[in-house]
């Protein structure tokens, strides 16, 4: 599982938007893990190697 700070360590990151033969696809693998450790989730957005990702802490129930 993953592991989350809500800060940016600046590592191990490289731009995937053009290669020497062109584009290439990208896609970025999202992971949740709850601090309880059960209920893990995990998701793979196609087509996403370009953008920001947003952390946004623990959100109120509704």
């Amino acid at each position: 599982g993953g592991t989350s700070t809500g800060g940016d360590t600046g590592t191990g990151t490289a731009p995937q938007l053009a290669r020497e033969d062109g584009t290439v696809d990208g896609s970025v693998a999202v992971t949740y893990t709850p601090a309880t450790g059960s209920g893990a989730g995990s998701v793979t957005v196609s087509n996403a190697c370009a953008g920001t990702v947003y952390w946004t802490g623990v959100l109120a129930a509704s």
